[in-house]
């Protein structure tokens, strides 16, 4: 009283006061459900306390820890990870896990950042989105997966516009979306979900990112043949999987390949690289041909019989 109102320029550990707090105020998800408890009542009390806290630590990293937050973050993340653990197995308010979790893995972006400013970061945003899907797939939380969607489509485009290609970074997003796309499919059931979109978007960031990862890390006069070659391995994934998408990225890559080499290779690439891609490319295609052929010849055979049985 009688002092002028102004921030504390002492922290004086006053974040493990805002820890205990916030701990204590997150035992309301651990509370059973029962006939006077209202589901919005317990999840609009842990989501207000997950904004009051964000708030006052926000304010905290602003203040005192402006340069060495890592350890914060991570303390906060590694907290909400394994009390999101616990809420999954013991809680009655399975929702209340997702949330901790979602923020357990923003607090760990922001660690990551800390400790590797972009375009780095990308590395590693780019594997704790896997770790983010298979901890989805874990929770049965479709809502986790869609949000993860919706983040690695951002962080993804964010690369592109904002920072330098770098070949590791572009190899990480191409094998996670390539990764995250297969786990999907594979534990569809497991999240019950009934459309292929999310799965789609994945497929859709692997296609254009394999090729912008070999364009940025093969010798330009290798390009068209690096790109058939990942048609090659996309249509022999389609045979082993057996899964059509596969086979539309493989077709889709043929014809990036294609219009590559008729449009920028016939310019400046030499006469013998030149003859070995299209050689490539032919046979590429040739092969790919007499495989439908087959195909479809086998499917118009087996109609008569069924149409007789």
């Amino acid at each position: 009283m009688g002092h002028q109102l102004q921030a504390i320029r002492i922290h004086n550990f006053g974040t493990v006061y805002l820890f205990v707090i916030a701990a204590i105020y997150s035992l309301m998800a651990l509370v059973r459900k029962s006939e006077s408890l209202a589901d919005t009542g317990i999840v609009g009390s842990v989501l207000l306390n997950g904004m009051g806290f964000s708030m006052l630590l926000a304010l905290y990293v602003a203040s005192f820890y402006k340069t060495d937050y890592m350890l914060l973050m991570g303390s906060v993340s590694a907290y909400c990870l394994l009390y999101s653990v616990l809420l999954q197995l013991k809680s009655d308010w399975k929702i209340t896990a997702a949330f901790y979790a979602l923020f357990g893995f923003v607090t760990m972006s922001v660690m990551v950042h800390g400790f590797y400013d972009f375009p780095r970061a990308y590395f590693f945003l780019a594997l704790q989105s896997f770790l983010v899907v298979s901890m989805a797939v874990w929770f049965r939380s479709k809502f986790i997966v869609v949000m993860n969607t919706l983040l690695f489509l951002t962080i993804v485009l964010l690369y592109l516009k904002t920072s330098e290609l770098i070949d590791g970074v572009n190899i990480s997003f191409s094998l996670v979306a390539l990764l995250t796309a297969r786990l999907l499919n594979w534990k569809r059931d497991r999240l019950t979900i009934k459309t292929n979109l999310l799965r789609n978007v994945y497929l859709i960031i692997a296609f254009f990112m394999v090729l912008l990862t070999l364009h940025h890390l093969i010798p330009e006069r290798y390009i068209t043949l690096s790109w058939t070659v990942a048609a090659v391995v996309y249509f022999v994934l389609s045979l082993v999987l057996k899964n059509v998408k596969y086979r539309y990225m493989a077709l889709g890559t043929m014809i990036a390949a294609a219009f590559y080499f008729f449009i920028i290779d016939l310019d400046r690439v030499e006469l013998v690289f030149r003859i070995i891609a299209l050689m490539f490319l032919a046979f590429i295609s040739i092969g790919l041909s007499i495989y439908y052929s087959k195909k479809i010849k086998k499917k118009q055979s087996n109609e008569p019989e069924s149409a007789q049985q």
